[in-house]
């Protein structure tokens, strides 16, 4: 019986060796075809590689200090606001750079002023006529009317006149909202993201890149999106000292002023007095020192409190440290041309064999 198994098993191989030598010969014959399909994927993903527009990529690396515990307990409540969670020791450099993709963010970065390609105006402007100029400015309506179907370009056309967020209406909104969608991109509506966001676990550097057809626009969101993820961090991180610090500021300096203005009025006291007094004029000289003695300790004491406060205020600021930013010119990113024409010749000769392999066992199995 053991040797009826192994006799079947020899001849299903052979039948399978043969069978391979067969589509192989097939393979052989159409070995024209399969050149011809070859020379073809070639001379398409060539062509597709000289007309496509390489994109670039400005990369800008930067790192946050991690030494100072108060810091982490900063960032915790700055991301509280969004929603992003996370425990107040919790140092989670995700959150961080999911911060960098808010629309908090995001917004006062489009509003910012640049110059480019020969003209100044909003980066938000900068980025309609770009996206204009692909074709996908302004395609679908964000929400339909109420009667009638979608608008096809509800968008088309329209700039910014103003930077007043408040005060936009539904189509300032909409075009806000749509380049947001542009930055951070959609994936379940297939938009990729001109922002990308990444970090090391080892290092704890952390990454910003934009890519875009344009090395300008590339380099001024990336380098926009850094500086008010900078600044609106560390500002929300040291909001509540800097409220402390500014009160104290403000008694500190009320107190001053009263000093300075009793020490004044005992001044010019004396002076018309000209060192004789009556008994009324010596009791108001007395009472002048002895609130000018209260001010003066009162002083002390507010600025010994001010001091404390602007340590505290000082501890309590995180460190940003940008390790590079983008330079002009940036190297585009592109795929090579020999890679692609090895793609389209790998690309042809599948498709081709798979065509001709096909037709074989549809053949045969009509035959049988």
């Amino acid at each position: 019986m053991p040797d009826k198994i192994y006799h079947n098993d020899e001849i299903s191989l052979r039948e399978i060796i043969l069978k391979l030598q067969d589509y192989g010969r097939s393979l052989w014959k159409a070995k024209g075809w399969l050149l011809l399909a070859m020379i073809i994927g070639a001379v398409l993903f060539g062509l597709k590689n000289k007309m496509e527009s390489p994109l670039f990529p400005a990369k800008l690396t930067f790192m946050i200090n991690e030494e100072d515990a108060s810091s982490k307990l900063g960032l915790g409540s700055v991301l509280g606001q969004f929603g992003l969670g996370g425990s107040s020791t919790e140092f989670n450099l995700d959150k961080v750079l999911e911060l960098s993709k808010s629309r908090k963010i995001t917004q006062n970065v489009l509003f910012i002023e640049e110059t480019m390609f020969g003209k100044k105006d909003y980066l938000a402007n900068h980025l309609i006529h770009y996206l204009d100029s692909l074709g996908v400015w302004g395609k679908r309506s964000l929400q339909k009317r109420w009667f009638g179907p979608p608008e096809k370009w509800p968008l088309k056309g329209f700039v910014f006149s103003h930077d007043s967020i408040p005060a936009f209406k539904q189509r300032e909104n909409k075009a806000l909202k749509s380049l947001h969608t542009h930055i951070i991109g959609n994936k379940e509506a297939g938009l990729e993201a001109m922002l990308e966001t990444e970090y090391s676990e080892t290092s704890g550097i952390m990454e910003l890149k934009t890519k875009t057809h344009k090395p300008e626009l590339s380099s001024n969101i990336t380098k926009n999106v850094f500086q008010e993820l900078s600044r609106y961090y560390i500002d929300k991180t040291i909001e509540k000292q800097k409220f402390t610090y500014d009160i104290l500021k403000q008694k500190t300096d009320s107190i001053s002023g009263a000093l300075s203005y009793a020490q004044t009025k005992l001044a010019n006291f004396k002076d018309r007095s000209q060192s004789i007094f009556t008994r009324t004029e010596g009791l108001t000289e007395q009472k002048l020192m002895l609130e000018i003695q209260k001010l003066t300790i009162m002083y002390s004491e507010a600025e010994k409190n001010l001091q404390v406060a602007d340590l505290s205020l000082k501890n309590k600021t995180p460190y940003i440290q940008l390790i590079d930013e983008p330079l002009l010119p940036i190297p585009p990113n592109k795929s090579s041309i020999l890679s692609e024409l090895i793609k389209g010749i790998l690309l042809g000769f599948f498709l081709c064999a798979l065509f001709i392999l096909g037709r074989k066992i549809i053949r045969d199995s009509l035959k049988n």
